[in-house]
């Protein structure tokens, strides 16, 4: 069998990224090998994007219970310096109106509650509450229990003074702390999750087609040491076990459902009817904030249906791209990606290559995505 390959590419200036990919056309019957990619494709993703479609699902329910953010867990320290003594006060005296931080990761709980009073909690060293020793210095927090240490939050300073009637001594004015931004999101709102970005490093499906028939076939391709191929041999095709290793960066710990799915249609004016080629989704948790970590690798994937090589066959004729959508929850109980119907948030759409690619043609892309 005889086979040629021809560079494809196609930009649309409408998204921030991009997505080149060549083909590789095997003669009379064979393979036809679609490598996708694209050179630092970027685009954004935060609360209040639009999703359309099948894009997967809701990975895992982020459940486990609820605790405190870690500072506050455990026995009465830390921000809880001094204060009044515990006077037997509930949980609910200190936290009905300025709730706890709550956790959904792994390891739940209940929050401790504060010492002292609900005028007076132990926790946030109000100015004028009584404190144990004057000249000592300890953390305080004038705002919402939420907001605290999440984003640009971050607590101030107070002393421990005599009070003007010399009766004792009390917390003096809490300097230096930063408080949300108001109508602001991510970091200045004080939440935990703000961006984060998903590395892809192959995004190349194949399409096959039998000698002889006009039926055509997508499957997932395979990436090895740097080459793109068609590994199924049979028609229709049989789907790889793995299609493309990935990474994640998020700057908030938490759990998170990502897909890319290949659709056929108009790049620059996607429709919630577009048909869908092929899909491939992961879904883990994301323990530690601000690293790269390697997530699961995207599963392999083929079309087996009259539907979809239907839409194998549009894609051919007519070009298509692919989008990266978003589900989750992070590890403080923000929802993440899901739109007002509760479907994936569409954070990347990227179109494949036309006829006239270049040498800007690569393999794989990624999304960062952001409040």
């Amino acid at each position: 069998m005889r086979g040629k390959v021809e560079s494809l590419g196609l930009v649309s200036p409408s998204f921030l990224g991009t997505l080149a990919l060549s083909v590789a056309i095997a003669m009379g019957g064979g393979a036809l090998a679609l490598t996708a990619g694209c050179s630092s494709s970027q685009s954004t993703f935060g609360d209040g994007g639009v999703g359309s479609g099948p894009d997967g699902t809701m990975g895992g329910d982020g459940s486990g219970g609820i605790i405190l953010n870690q500072k506050y867990t455990g026995t009465l320290g830390g921000h809880m310096e001094g204060g009044p003594t515990d006077a037997g006060y509930g949980s609910d005296a200190f936290f009905a109106m300025d709730p706890p931080l709550m956790y959904c990761g792994v390891d739940g709980g209940a929050p401790p509650t504060p010492g002292g009073t609900p005028t007076c909690p132990s926790d946030k060293n109000r100015q004028g509450c009584p404190c144990p020793t004057p000249g000592m210095t300890a953390a305080c927090w004038p705002g919402l229990r939420v907001d605290r240490d999440l984003g640009q939050c971050k607590d101030g300073t107070t002393t421990c003074v005599s009070d003007d009637e010399g009766l004792g001594q009390v917390w003096g004015p809490c300097v230096g702390y930063v408080l949300p931004t108001p109508g602001a999101t991510g970091a200045a709102a004080c939440q935990c999750f703000s961006s984060g970005q998903w590395n892809i490093a192959n995004l190349s499906p194949c399409f096959y087609t039998e000698q002889g028939m006009s039926a055509v076939y997508g499957a997932a391709s395979v990436l090895s040491g740097g080459s793109i191929t068609c590994p199924s041999t049979v028609f229709p095709p049989t789907a790889p076990t793995t299609w493309s290793t990935d990474t994640l960066k998020v700057d908030c710990a938490g759990t998170f459902n990502l897909c890319f799915t290949i659709k056929a249609g108009n790049p620059a004016s996607p429709q919630a009817s577009d048909c869908v080629v092929g899909q491939a989704c992961v879904s883990a948790d994301y323990p530690t904030a601000n690293t790269v970590q390697t997530f699961p690798p995207l599963p392999g994937w083929a079309d087996s249906t009259p539907a979809q090589a239907a839409c194998a066959a549009q894609f051919q004729a007519t070009g298509g791209y692919g989008q990266m959508t978003v589900q989750g929850k992070s590890e403080y109980c923000e929802g993440i990606g899901a739109d007002d119907g509760g479907a994936p948030m569409v954070f990347n759409t990227v179109p494949y290559c036309g006829a006239d690619a270049g040498p800007s043609c690569q393999s794989g892309g990624s999304g960062t995505f952001g409040q």
